[in-house]
């Protein structure tokens, strides 16, 4: 039983990091706002790194929150992976 949540969990995480990149993919550059804002340290290095998105974020959160359910596991738990 432990098992099987442990591979949904990693299966939830794989959607999650594999996420962004498909929309990068699909949608270039477009909607790439940085998550933090072009925030930056004293020496010019963005605050959250370069590849972080607003639009990644919004992505992992949407399509863990779809798997989720199909992989036998709660809606609000996809999110949370996210």
């Amino acid at each position: 039983m432990q098992t099987f949540i442990i591979i949904k969990l990693l299966a939830l995480l794989t959607i999650a990091n594999g996420a962004p990149i498909i929309a990068r993919l699909l949608l270039g550059e477009r909607l790439s706002f940085p998550l933090d804002g072009y925030a930056r340290f004293i020496d010019g290095r963005p605050l959250l790194g370069a590849s972080k998105t607003v639009r990644g974020l919004v992505c992992s959160v949407v399509a863990t929150s779809i798997v989720a359910p199909l992989v036998g596991m709660w809606l609000s738990t996809g999110i949370v992976v996210g």
